[in-house]
């Protein structure tokens, strides 16, 4: 699958600038989801915390 796909592919999701297109920002997202859960959070806090990250990081404010 690396070999697939050039290293830009793989590092402009795990970058925050918000992502263009609607596939762009569910693949940072689950990534974002997968880091967290490595780090040892669990899955539902996982994608809370990637969730939140992804709003703040496209601009918009929680309230």
């Amino acid at each position: 699958m690396i070999r697939e796909h050039p290293g830009e592919a793989w590092a402009a999701p795990l970058s925050l600038r918000p992502a263009q297109t609607p596939a762009q920002q569910e693949l940072t997202t689950l990534l974002l989801a997968v880091n967290y859960e490595l780090l040892g959070y669990p899955p539902a806090e996982a994608w809370m915390f990637a969730d939140r990250e992804m709003s703040t990081a496209s601009g918009s404010l929680d309230g």
